[in-house]
């Protein structure tokens, strides 16, 4: 996993917002008002921003395991 994130990070598809957001919503458990009020997203751009880069996880973490068989 934490190869998985390292490699999306760096390719920059995602705002520093959107990560911060992925963090502490999808990763800590931050409650979402509480992201909301920190980083000035609405709760639905905070779920999308975790659903992207969830996907792009599993994405990457499929690739990986392809490419060591």
């Amino acid at each position: 996993i934490t190869r998985a994130l390292t490699a999306i990070k760096g390719g920059g598809n995602q705002s520093e917002q959107s990560w911060e957001a992925f963090e502490l919503y999808g990763r800590r458990g931050v409650p979402i008002d509480q992201v909301s009020d920190r980083l000035g997203m609405s709760p639905e751009a905070i779920r999308q921003a975790k659903s992207r880069i969830c996907r792009q996880v599993r994405n990457e973490i499929e690739r990986i395991r392809s490419e060591e068989g």
